[in-house]
């Protein structure tokens, strides 16, 4: 059963998850549930400066400035409900006395008891990573040559980065809840670039060998997209990301789920995901544009259609190849009457 807590340190409150007790714990800490960072890479680490019961949620505020003397709110509700901890960000700047830009990182450091090194843990990213893409077991991702990996929303089709551990037969999946919306095509300028100003509601997730503890898995969240390496339009793997405009009053909102669950093996934990995201994030009511009847149809048309053009285009290679021979055999008999011998 999985506990969620508020630390108090320094007069600010920090969220931690546990599950399980004594040796057999696995542990989720966030001692700066939120970093700033602006487009010019100053970074503001910020805890909660209250958390408030309500009903089945924790109401986890900030208010402070930004380096450019700028006011906002952060405002984090933390719910528990079916086994999973959903958390519902809403960040307000009320006051913007200087334009900037920036972007909102989170940091889940995750510990299991039973690990000894980040071995000791398996990872799922959909359509990117599975366990650790080591498959000549040099201890190194064959792709990336790193575990320190993000990916946007739109690269990522369950919008989910997974974290197994092998040893204590858990795992932990960090979870976009909320589907992106809105989204701007990137210019070459910006590519270039690296680090731009873009109106996007495109996130990212991500993974990486913890920096405080040696048994230990950091899972992240950034809003919007950055990824710290990668070969995304580029060749270098150099990092990228977008940053939100801030240059009048603004409210922008995300959302994300920890699901903390049991699992024999790593496939399993996927599956476990998977099922939760189909659950989730895909409508039945959807109505298509066309019937099953009418694809059967045109599919039966296309193929009928192709083969007449390829039928077609046998017959005049072969008649092209007919011409040919045919002329050789002209020519060769020209020049047979040219080489009869002449007494």
């Amino acid at each position: 059963m999985q506990k969620l807590s508020f630390v108090r340190q320094f007069e600010k409150y920090s969220p931690k998850v546990n599950v399980g007790a004594g040796a057999d714990t696995l542990t989720l800490f966030l001692d700066f549930p939120v970093v700033l960072q602006d487009i010019q890479g100053a970074k503001k680490r910020l805890r909660y400066d209250e958390v408030l019961v309500e009903e089945e949620s924790y109401i986890a505020k900030i208010q402070t400035e930004d380096l450019m003397g700028n006011v906002f709110s952060i405002t984090d509700t933390w719910t528990t409900k079916d086994g999973l901890i959903q958390i519902d960000r809403e960040v307000t700047y009320s006051e913007v006395k200087k334009e900037t830009a920036v972007r909102l990182t989170t940091e889940f450091d995750l510990v299991d008891s039973k690990a000894k090194s980040f071995d000791d843990y398996g990872f799922i990213i959909p359509g990117a990573l599975y366990n650790k893409n080591d498959t000549d077991h040099d201890g190194i991702d064959d792709y990336l040559a790193t575990f320190n990996q993000d990916y946007k929303d739109d690269r990522n089709p369950s919008l989910s980065v997974t974290a197994y551990s092998k040893k204590g037969k858990r795992f932990v999946s960090l979870i976009r809840a909320d589907i992106p919306t809105m989204d701007e095509t990137i210019t070459r300028e910006q590519i270039k670039a690296r680090h731009f100003v873009h109106n996007t509601d495109i996130g990212s997730l991500g993974l990486s060998p913890s920096m405080i503890e040696a048994n230990g898995v950091t899972l992240r969240c950034d809003y919007p997209f950055y990824e710290r390496n990668t070969f995304c339009l580029n060749v270098d793997g150099s990092e990228w990301s977008a940053y939100k405009q801030i240059a009048k009053p603004i409210t922008f909102k995300m959302s994300y789920i920890l699901q903390i669950d049991d699992a024999k093996d790593l496939t399993d934990a996927c599956w476990k995901t998977t099922k939760l995201q189909m659950e989730r994030v895909l409508n039945p009511e959807v109505k298509l544009l066309f019937t099953l009847n009418s694809s059967i149809a045109d599919r039966w048309f296309t193929i009928v259609s192709v083969n007449s053009r390829i039928k077609k285009a046998i017959q005049q290679v072969i008649l092209y190849i007919f011409h040919r021979v045919k002329n050789m055999a002209h020519r060769t008999c020209w020049n047979m009457d040219f080489a009869e011998p002449r007494h």
